[in-house]
């Protein structure tokens, strides 16, 4: 199977925000805001209204930054960095993928991914942890082509046994 795309703004968001949300640092600064907000109610309602105010405050900045920072960097970087995203011709085979770009040529075995993530929009193949390939489903002519895509994935593609996966992608950093 040979297809030609480039990879859009909302692809690339998707698979970042994906990656940014399984590390372990996203969980620890949501589970630190909710925390630093409910300590901020608790206080307003029971002890000080001006440190519980401060509080709320706070976690409110922390969770706004865990929101809206990430996705300001998504942008730049693929802003900054569009030709990695360029018009690009990908090749599917039985024994890999080759796709060719602007700025080179690879080729991939199925035994250097460790895993396969579908989303609703996106197949993601993973290399390492942050070497993520995307593929958009878009690319892809019928539902029948899609599951020929899939089964053909799913057979390929043997997470590494010393490889730690989640749902959202291999390891949590």
């Amino acid at each position: 199977m040979q297809f030609q795309y480039e990879i859009t703004l909302p692809e690339f968001l998707e698979m970042a925000w994906l990656r940014h949300r399984s590390s372990i640092r996203w969980i620890i600064g949501i589970s630190l805001g909710a925390l630093i907000l409910s300590l901020g109610v608790v206080f307003y309602i029971y002890v000080n209204h001006w440190f519980g105010l401060y509080l709320i405050s706070l976690s409110a900045l922390l969770l706004l930054m865990l929101m809206v920072i990430p996705s300001l960097t998504f942008r730049r970087f693929y802003h900054r960095n569009r030709r990695m995203f360029a018009e690009r011709k990908v090749t599917i085979t039985e024994t890999g993928i080759v796709s060719d770009t602007q700025l080179g040529h690879a080729e991939t075995t199925w035994d250097n991914y460790e895993q396969v993530c579908e989303t609703r929009n996106l197949f993601l193949l993973y290399q390492t942890t942050d070497v993520i390939g995307i593929l958009p489903k878009r690319v892809f002519a019928g539902q029948q082509e899609l599951e020929q895509i899939k089964s053909l994935l799913s057979a390929k593609v043997r997470p590494r046994k010393n490889a730690s996966m989640s749902a959202a992608g291999p390891g949590a950093s």
